[in-house]
């Protein structure tokens, strides 16, 4: 264990003075940093004193300034622990406008609340909450806290804001190493020279900033951890429970998790047996790993447990096969178990998983992981499992974790993989409508729609709600206004790329509108595509698509009585390395034909691209908006 050192010291008096010193009237901030903020980060100290491979003690103070009530979430502190954690020395203060102190948070103002997800079993995870009582804008709350690490796996990562429109005045980050651990460090975003002092027989690392502008956010930003100036930090060696292991590189770390599933994969006589009855008679692999994989759904079900060193290491195969339920790594380990049972092999993987959540970063190995999926290779393909959902199709992962990569767990070490990524043919949403035109404008409409891959996703959900609950989540998904959803039918389709055929039967009142003689109406009625901002000026993000997608529209309107089509049909391109739209109309005796097509490419683009992108947009939503002229037939 290493000594406190007057580096040490001076860190920590110079996060101290910091807070002791500062001027937090609000006419005290820098107008730089008013611009775009909704709240500004009036100093934010960390000092972390890794102290050996398994003890360190983390300092934090930070003060924020709310400047919008659409910020005043951000003045409750939450900092969770566990049971390698704990948090003490708990302070806050919270202050007006001029600076003034109007509140004391004593140590009773923390409440300390389990962090128990609403559907697990039980999690030693917990945090302490607090907020303040004085939230007349524009406040400024400090608080300061300790943590002290009994067990590491990672270090805690500091990203300078985790909010868009957030400036920085101050900031610091230090960090205290015995020379011989050493740790290892990954900036993004920041130009800031991180600053290295040897003294005797400790290293301490520093970085320093001042002055941050908020990060605005913009349509199509990447999110917020992703373009957010961070120092990523990784032990090299580390110790959890007694379990020892080293994170220089993908391999090694994958050995230590190795470690904790050896073994574990275990099964009774009895199930193997079953197992062996279940795939009896069936040549084909994947079909077998289906069968499987609905026994795992038809038995098991998902909840969180998360206790000690559970929180990594999974159940034992035999406990879940007795209680039939676990977590993400018990039921993977689970049906990893049962594969094996039926002589396939299969890799537990671990990944991280949200639907926007930024893909890892691969060039800095480290504990990044929040989930665990199963990898089974078979000839020619891959099947990459999802073992916590009781109705996902098999080999269909979704948006949760689609496109990023993985951890494989191997005897020989871990091992980088990518998962699935879906491209246009499977993003894709197809719709086939009829609409029935009335003399008065109104309308009576089918629409039947085909959602595959991410547009599955959306609807996924509704299909598992009660009649009263579908029929309100569908109203909210159309676009249309002045209408009544008459009926409905939802059907899923569980193939390995799974879809939902949707039919709707809609009620629409003034579709169409009279203008003088002529009745206009727009034929794009469900799939217009919003008008993005124009008001973002000098843009500062990049642009970000995270998939592919394709829309398809043929919507055939049958003209009432007494009309007909009068003007030029629409014949619509728009082409750019954004994606492609067309837009045709034509009629046919009392029926107007109306095809929309729509596919967007995923990509990372520059700031520079986004008036292209922008462009394009603008032009797709003055397409969505063209309108059809009808003409009363006289006698």
């Amino acid at each position: 264990m290493c000594r406190v050192t007057a580096t040490v010291i001076l860190c920590l008096i110079y996060g101290l003075s910091v807070a002791a010193d500062h001027n937090f009237s609000c006419v005290a901030i820098p107008p730089q940093l008013i611009e775009n903020s909704n709240a500004v980060i009036r100093f934010y100290e960390i000092t972390l004193e890794i102290q050996s491979s398994r003890k360190a003690v983390m300092k934090v103070n930070y003060a924020l300034t709310v400047l919008k009530d659409n910020a005043v979430d951000q003045a409750i502190l939450v900092a969770g622990y566990n049971t390698f954690t704990s948090i003490k020395h708990l302070k806050g203060n919270v202050y007006d406008k001029n600076g003034d102190k109007v509140e004391r948070i004593e140590k009773d103002k923390f409440i300390d609340l389990s962090a128990v997800s609403g559907f697990s079993t039980y999690e030693d995870n917990r945090m302490i909450v607090c907020r303040p009582k004085y939230q007349t804008v524009p406040f400024t709350v400090e608080y300061s806290y300790e943590i002290d690490y009994n067990g590491i796996l990672d270090y805690p990562d500091f990203f300078l804001v985790s909010d868009f429109n957030t400036a920085v005045e101050q900031a610091g980050l230090c960090v205290v190493v015995p020379d011989s651990l050493g740790i290892r460090y990954f900036q993004r975003n920041i130009t800031a020279t991180c600053k290295l002092e040897k003294q005797k027989s400790v290293d301490t690392y520093s970085w320093n900033f001042s002055n941050i502008p908020a990060l605005r956010n913009e349509p199509y930003s990447p999110p917020i951890m992703e373009i957010s100036p961070a120092v990523i930090l990784s032990p090299r060696s580390f110790e959890l429970k007694g379990k020892w292991g080293n994170a220089d590189n993908w391999k090694s770390l994958g050995l230590w998790f190795y470690e904790l599933i050896k073994d574990r994969d275990d099964l009774s006589n009895e199930t193997r047996q079953k197992i062996t009855a279940l795939t009896s008679g069936i040549s084909d692999t994947l079909e077998k790993i289906r069968k499987l994989y609905h026994y795992l759904q038809d038995k098991t079900r998902y909840t969180s447990v998360q206790i000690g060193i559970g929180g990594w290491q999974p159940e034992r195969a035999s406990e879940v096969d007795r209680l039939g339920y676990g977590d993400c790594k018990a039921l993977t380990n689970y049906m990893k178990a049962l594969l094996k049972a039926a002589g396939i092999d299969s890799y537990y993987s671990l990944v991280s998983a949200g639907v926007d959540k930024p893909d890892i970063i691969t060039e800095f190995p480290g504990n990044q992981f929040n989930h665990v999926i199963l990898c089974v290779p078979v000839k020619n393909d891959t099947v990459w499992l999802e073992c916590t959902s009781q109705n996902l199709p098999m080999g269909y992962l979704g948006t949760f974790t689609d496109d990023r990569s993985a951890l494989l767990i191997r005897e020989t070490g871990g091992f980088l993989c990518h998962t699935p990524v879906y491209d246009q043919k499977v993003n894709s949403q197809s719709r086939l409508s009829y609409v029935q035109l009335q003399e008065n404008g109104n309308a009576r409409m089918t629409v039947k729609t085909s959602n595959n891959g991410l547009f599955y996703d959306s609807v996924r959900a509704i299909m598992h709600q009660d009649e009263t609950d579908k029929r309100k989540m569908l109203v909210e998904r159309i676009s249309v206004s002045n209408f009544i959803l008459d009926s409905f039918t939802l059907k899923e389709n569980k193939t390995d790329i799974p879809g939902i055929e949707e039919t709707l039967n809609l009620t629409i009142q003034k579709i169409g509108v009279k203008a003088g003689d002529f009745m206009l109406f727009v034929p794009n009625q469900l799939t217009r595509e919003n008008e993005l901002s124009s008001q973002v000026i000098m843009r500062k993000n990049p642009v970000l698509i995270r998939r592919s997608s394709l829309k398809t529209d043929t919507i055939s309107y049958t003209l009432p009585d007494g009309f007909s089509f009068t003007g030029n049909n629409i014949n619509l391109t728009i082409s750019s390395r954004f994606g492609e739209y067309r837009a045709t109309s034509n009629l046919k005796g009392q029926t107007i034909q109306y095809v929309r097509y729509l596919s967007i490419n995923k990509g990372n683009y520059l700031k520079e691209d986004y008036e292209d992108f922008l462009g394009f947009f603008e032009k797709v939503a003055n397409a969505d908006a063209k309108k059809i002229a009808l003409k009363p037939l006289h006698d």
